[in-house]
């Protein structure tokens, strides 16, 4: 049960009060969500001592479960025998492109792709071939502006290496 600040209950004969929200935290430890009211407790909010009960199960009633409704359909899963080793790279590219292609995996891999290292490191500040992402960052945010913001930080974070990360993902400020 979830009790909000400044509710009260009665537990183990004493009562308490919630110094704020609670779940699941026992009133009468040491440390905790509880405050002790004390033996008693004035206020219609109290809520009533709540004891745990036991369910009466009787073994005789006759259950019928339907066991089917719990059954996976499983006909479309390949069952590959373990003893055949690793797949071919053919067999395996052609597993990769039946769960690859889907026009949202085609937007993953667009979002997440990556331009050559040896790109990135053409990428400077105000070159005119940097690629366009890159072009829109330097528009935004000036060497300058990086300098204020951070002024505090490992020597190698430079503005240049600011724009190379930009320019590695083309997905980034596009």
């Amino acid at each position: 049960e979830t009790y909000l600040t400044g509710d009260k209950v009665k537990h183990g004969g004493k009562f308490y009060e919630a110094k704020w929200w609670t779940s699941n935290n026992e009133p009468g430890k040491e440390w905790g969500a509880w405050t002790i009211v004390g033996d008693k407790c004035e206020g219609s909010d109290l809520e009533p001592d709540v004891e745990p009960v036991e369910a009466d199960v009787d073994d005789k009633d006759d259950i019928i479960i339907d066991e089917s409704e719990n059954e996976i359909d499983d006909s479309n899963i390949i069952h590959e025998s373990p003893h055949d080793g690793p797949p071919s790279k053919a067999k395996a590219e052609k597993r990769e492109q039946e769960l690859t292609d889907t026009p949202i995996f085609d937007m993953v891999k667009q979002s997440i792709s990556t331009i050559k290292s040896s790109d990135v490191d053409e990428i400077d500040i105000g070159n005119g071939n940097n690629p366009v992402n890159v072009k829109r960052v330097e528009k935004i945010m000036t060497e300058d502006q990086y300098e204020y913001l951070f002024p505090v930080r490992d020597p190698a974070y430079t503005y240049r290496r600011f724009l190379q990360a930009i320019g590695k993902f083309p997905a980034l400020c596009d």
